[in-house]
């Protein structure tokens, strides 16, 4: 290998160790990982202030959080990991659909006023 070639090879393995390190974490680190990743998102949710258009759907992320929360703490991991993930989903899909609904409403206000 010449002294120009070497950067390959290591920016090779390099990525190799970052992108399988997670492939290589337990599944209570994973899970743990999911539940912060989902509290996060309904953190954001609250603070987007999705509760007025889609408070049902922001208190079943709640649900499921806690419900995460709990499964963790049983130490049953694999539906710790799934509950936390119906959690991030379920905080994503608040704030969608509360931003849906803005806009719906504010489409309505304009086509009242023509």
């Amino acid at each position: 290998m010449t002294p120009r070639n070497w950067r390959a090879p290591l920016l090779a393995l390099m990525a190799t160790c970052v992108f399988a390190a997670p492939a290589l974490a337990g599944k209570e680190d994973r899970a743990k990982a999911a539940i912060a990743q989902a509290q996060a998102k309904v953190d954001l949710a609250v603070k987007a202030g999705v509760a007025e258009n889609a408070g049902d759907i922001q208190a079943r992320a709640q649900d499921a959080l806690t419900r995460a929360t709990k499964e963790i703490s049983d130490d049953d991991e694999d539906r710790a990991l799934n509950a936390a993930d119906e959690a991030a989903a379920l905080a994503e899909l608040a704030m969608v659909t509360s931003e849906a609904k803005k806009l719906e409403a504010e489409r309505d206000t304009l086509r009242a006023g023509q």
